[in-house]
């Protein structure tokens, strides 16, 4: 469960509702000692959402650029008990032309934690490309509403 979420508060709430992963975004990427808190506090149930537009670090819906790099976010977490960390490609978000495989290639490899892989996955084959790199899961948007993926062939070959 995810989006607004910027309160411990509200972690404790999402958790208790029955979520078993809270997703955290631009308060997580600004107030990093309010992120180790809260990954202290519900270990393994918080995974932290890095989009990524131009190489840069995106907060606030996309809508400015953080001050912070991805290697130094990805650095500063190498010790908290993360989930996982959502990646966003927002470069490729939306478009349905496929991922670019070079950057989530290197941004897996950088992580220290699972990657939720996210932003033009258009076809079952991006999948494979993704859980090839090592990918941990991945998001689908498009691909659902264009028809480039039917999750029921996913799931009956075990892909």
């Amino acid at each position: 469960m995810g989006g607004g979420i910027r309160s411990s508060e509200k972690v404790r709430e999402t958790i208790a509702a029955g979520a078993e992963r809270v997703v955290v975004g631009t308060r997580a990427l600004t107030d990093r000692e309010w992120l180790r808190s809260i990954a202290e506090e519900n270990p393994k149930r918080v995974v932290l959402a890095v989009d990524v537009k131009g190489g840069k670090v995106q907060i606030k819906g996309w809508q400015q650029s953080a001050a912070i790099t991805i290697a130094s976010i990805l650095d500063e977490i190498k010790d908290m008990p993360i989930a996982a960390v959502l990646h966003t490609n927002v470069d490729v978000e939306g478009r349905n032309e496929g991922i670019d495989k070079e950057e989530m290639g290197r941004f897996i490899r950088q992580c220290p934690c699972p990657v939720i892989a996210s932003g033009g996955i258009k076809n079952i084959e991006d999948i494979i490309v993704l859980r090839n790199l090592g990918a941990w899961a991945a998001v689908v948007g498009m691909a659902l509403y264009t028809g480039g993926i039917d999750p029921s062939e996913i799931w009956r070959k075990g892909r």
